[in-house]
């Protein structure tokens, strides 16, 4: 099977790819599909997908969230894009799909903090919902990062009185 997957100008295409096509060839690897840089009858900048259906099928879906969060104005990091790979290997698309539209809030920076795994989104909906959450898992995932984050945006919109 081949598709085709468009991309708005070369500067996309090379920052999917990304630099010595490192995100390009980890996607190549373990979806086992055939990656080739083309142009679409348009004349527009494209990546030809082949292999069979399901693996194609998984790439497409890591690419189209590639380019998602690159429409976004996000950078990309390798993290990123194992991320996707692994979710798309287990065929949690909608996952994928849904990712970059929860900002929690935004650093003093501008930067927008907003949940990276599927795990830390369903952390951010169970403090949403409920009165009391209590995070339990490994160190570093994010769990107090994010629940600082959501207590100090609450105490912004006066939604608290203190932390």
């Amino acid at each position: 099977m081949q598709k085709l997957i468009a991309f708005d100008g070369a500067d996309m295409t090379a920052a999917a790819f990304g630099a010595c096509d490192e995100y390009a060839d980890a996607v190549r690897e373990a979806l086992g599909v055939t990656l080739c840089n083309e142009r679409t009858p348009d004349g527009e900048d494209a990546l030809e997908l082949s292999g069979n259906e399901t693996d194609v099928e998984r790439a497409a879906a890591v690419f189209s969230y590639l380019k998602v969060l690159l429409r976004r104005g996000e950078s990309l990091s390798m993290q990123t894009v194992t991320y996707a790979i692994s979710l798309a290997r287990d065929g949690e698309f909608d996952a994928l799909e849904s990712f970059g539209n929860d900002v929690l809030t935004v650093t003093m920076r501008g930067k927008p903090i907003k949940p990276k795994t599927v795990g830390q989104k369903k952390y951010i909906t169970a403090i949403k919902k409920n009165t009391v959450v209590f995070g339990v898992g490994p160190a570093g995932t994010g769990k107090t990062f994010l629940a600082v984050a959501m207590a100090t945006e609450a105490l912004r919109k006066h939604e608290v009185d203190r932390i």
